[in-house]
């Protein structure tokens, strides 16, 4: 009978450790407040308009959509999804495990991408990319071009139209592995197909999800 009532309280352990992500998920809305560090579980979502964060760490499934604000500093975990629109500046970005960013706009200063991470790059302002390990960067536009001998930093110049006609241009930075080796380039037809890309939202199928960036 011991035995028994033993296997029933494990069992209910369990039952409530599974359930806890979902009952104790957080969703925080910034605004304009400020915060030191914010850690994003499984089930958390990270709302942000404005305001400023020094550190932000997600892990898990959790999701952040950032339309506003400045963080200093943003690393991302496991299977974690990052979505950066107008509006939203981070300075520094480390993507690990196989977490996942989807780009349409805002400003990205420093992007190093590690593991088996994932990034779709549609719009914005990228200053730097580094990319290692088996780290995959899908980039939509057209007019592609790189220059293994320019930019700033050893790794060439990526450089091209975003789908809305906008010009971007990457500095690549090769750390342990080739950056432009790690780069998917997405020829989008100038302007042919920029209405159908742009269609209700900019839909990216991949392996992993649909990224939307609206």
């Amino acid at each position: 009978m011991k035995t028994k009532i033993v296997l029933v309280m494990a069992m209910l352990v369990v039952v409530l450790s599974f359930g806890a992500d979902k009952v104790n998920a957080i969703d925080y809305v910034v605004e304009n407040e400020h915060y030191d560090q914010l850690d994003l579980w499984s089930g958390d979502t990270l709302l942000m308009n404005g305001g400023d964060i020094w550190q932000v760490n997600s892990y898990d499934n959790s999701e952040s959509n950032i339309h506003g604000g400045v963080i200093l500093q943003f690393d991302t975990y496991h299977t974690s999804i990052l979505d950066l629109f107008d509006g939203g500046k981070l300075n520094y970005l480390d993507a690990h495990n196989q977490s996942d960013l989807c780009m349409s706009g805002g400003e990205l200063l420093y992007f190093n991408a590690f593991d088996s991470s994932t990034a779709s790059l549609s719009g914005g302002v990228i200053n730097n990319l580094a990319a290692d390990d088996e780290s995959i960067i899908d980039i939509y536009g057209y007019g592609f071009a790189f220059d293994s001998s320019g930019g700033s930093y050893p790794g060439g110049l990526f450089t091209g139209f975003w789908p809305d006609d906008t010009t971007f241009s990457i500095d690549l930075f090769d750390r342990n592995s080739i950056t432009y080796d790690h780069i998917v380039s997405h020829e989008i037809p100038e302007p042919g197909m920029l209405s159908l890309f742009l269609f209700g939202s900019v839909g990216m199928l991949r392996k992993k999800r649909i990224c939307m960036c609206d």
